[in-house]
C-alpha cells in the first residue's frame, strides 16, 4: 500500500465512534500488531488487546483469555470456566 493510500485509510478510521477492540496475535503475520497499533491509534478511544502466544487466531489459540477480553469489553460478567480432562 502507498503511503497516500494508507492516509486515505487513516482518515476513513478516523470517523469511527463505536466503541473498538482491536485483538490480535504477537504472531499473526495477515494482521501484523504494527498494523493492529496504527488502527488503534487511527480509531479515537479504542481498546487493543495483543495476545502474546498467538497468531491469527486467538479465539482459538487462546480462548480462554480471548473471551474474557471479548466479554468484558462487552459489559459482561466473565463466568467462571469448568475445566474438564479429556
Amino acid at each position: 500500500m502507498d503511503a497516500k493510500s494508507m492516509i486515505k485509510e487513516d482518515s476513513r478510521m478516523n470517523r469511527v465512534r463505536a466503541r473498538t477492540l482491536i485483538l490480535v496475535g504477537q504472531n499473526d503475520w495477515i494482521c501484523s500488531p504494527a498494523i493492529a497499533e496504527r488502527i488503534h491509534a487511527a480509531i479515537r478511544g479504542s481498546k487493543i488487546r495483543i495476545f502474546e502466544r498467538t497468531g491469527h487466531f486467538p479465539w482459538i489459540e487462546d480462548s480462554d483469555e480471548f473471551f474474557r477480553d471479548v466479554t468484558r469489553f462487552a459489559g459482561g460478567k466473565v463466568p467462571r470456566m469448568e475445566t474438564r480432562e479429556k
